[in-house]
């Protein structure tokens, strides 16, 4: 994966590992206690992924899940990845 997709929304429970495996910075994690940024992480997931505004707004490049995403500005690169079409 490219250095120009650099940030990930995924499940927060998930996010700590997904950071220390790929080096990729990510939209939020839990660490004790989940966040309001962890409520908008799951409801954008849950949705479809449909909320491109959501994405750009926060930076984020990779959609990683595994739920579908229905929006037609992610491209499927293997099963439960998604990349934001530039």
């Amino acid at each position: 994966m490219s250095d120009d997709y650099g940030k990930a929304v995924l499940d927060p429970w998930q996010a700590t590992a997904f950071a220390a495996i790929t080096e990729k910075k990510v939209f939020t994690r839990i660490h004790a206690y989940p966040k309001p940024s962890d409520d908008e992480a799951s409801a954008f997931l849950e949705n479809g992924c449909v909320d491109t505004g959501f994405l750009k707004d926060n930076g984020i490049s990779i959609v990683y899940t595994r739920e579908s995403c229905d929006n037609p500005d992610l491209t499927a690169v293997r099963e439960g990845v998604y990349l934001l079409k530039e």
